[in-house]
């Protein structure tokens, strides 16, 4: 069959094994470049969300103070605290806006709730705490700071709770983290023994279908070249390595036909040459028995009749060996 109708079997076992492998490799290294952004992005809103913690807990400190410096300026009944106050309530309402983008979306109506409760707790203390404790109406301070300590606590609570939900966030994130970093992980172990599975297979495969048929071919090949012209390989698999296997046992028989023959040519010029050296040997003799045969007469002496009788049955006995051993080696 020729190559178009027949593909290269070895070359479609080199291209699935080794295409296997590249393409399972590829897709670890494709799948730890993910792990690797996905972990480095996380880090970076980790980065982000350690400021984002500490704003948090700069804006809860911050209320606090804010509601320090409330009470101390109405306890006080002046304005001596009303600059420190300021820049408190200024400091607030910076890591207010600060941490706004920061902030879950579940937790944006407490920061909301936050905003409005310092602008309250500001217009409060300056339209009515400190007019009253000016004035010296205790009653009307001590009720407006009954009034400013609750909306204290309230802004208190909501930034506690939005500095919480901020640690939370990055809290979440680590964990994040932590689980792609694993997966990865584990992804990453998963492929290696795939990688080493495909291998192991192929190099099994590889074996099977092509050494082993090499080994076989290489063996009857040794036999071949030391005279056993007998030796067959079989089928010894699929693809190019058969084909080889069939054109080696074609090639034994045709080497097994030829020394036949060739074993029939040397035995037929072995007969001949056989046949020739008979016939030179037999010629002597058959020359000697007609020369006395001329030279006899019936009414001779017979004691030479005799000797020369002797000598024909002697020469005749040589024709016999001379045809024995011919018959022998012909038996051969």
């Amino acid at each position: 069959m020729t190559t178009e109708e027949n593909p290269p079997f070895i070359a479609r076992q080199l291209a699935l094994g080794f295409g296997s492998v590249a393409v399972v490799s590829i897709l670890m290294c494709a799948m730890l470049v993910a792990v690797i952004h996905d972990v480095a992005g996380t880090v970076d809103e980790m980065r982000h969300d350690e400021t984002s913690i500490r704003e948090g807990r700069q804006l809860a400190t911050s209320v606090r103070e804010l509601s320090i410096h409330v009470a101390h300026t109405i306890i006080d009944g002046d304005g001596s605290h009303v600059d420190h106050y300021g820049e408190w309530q200024s400091r607030v309402a910076s890591h207010i806006e600060q941490l706004a983008p920061s902030v879950p979306a579940a937790e944006q109506g407490r920061l909301d709730s936050l905003r409005a409760a310092t602008t309250a707790i500001d217009e409060l203390l300056r339209a009515s705490a400190l007019p009253a404790a000016r004035a010296g109406n205790t009653t009307e301070v001590r009720r407006i700071h009954h009034e400013l300590e609750a909306l204290g606590e309230a802004a208190a609570e909501d930034a506690d709770v939005i500095a919480q939900s901020v640690a939370s966030h990055m809290a979440h994130a680590h964990d994040r983290a932590t689980d792609t970093t694993q997966l990865g992980l584990l992804g990453g172990g998963l492929c290696v023994l795939l990688v080493l599975a495909l291998a192991i297979g192929f190099t099994a495969r590889l074996r099977a279908s092509v050494l082993k048929p090499l080994i076989v071919l290489t063996d009857g090949a040794r036999r071949v070249g030391g005279g056993d012209f007998k030796t067959r390989v079989g089928n010894v698999g699929p693809g190019e390595l058969g084909t080889v296997g069939v054109a080696f046992d074609t090639m034994a028989d045709e080497l097994l036909a030829r020394e036949s023959r060739l074993v029939r040519q040397e035995r037929m010029a072995a007969i001949g040459q056989l046949a020739a050296g008979v016939a030179h040997e037999l010629n002597n003799p058959i020359g000697i028995i007609r020369g006395y045969l001329k030279t006899m007469v019936p009414d001779g002496d017979v004691e030479v009749l005799g000797e020369e009788l002797a000598i024909l049955d002697e020469e005749a006995a040589q024709c016999q060996r001379c045809l024995l051993y011919t018959s022998d080696a012909a038996d051969e």
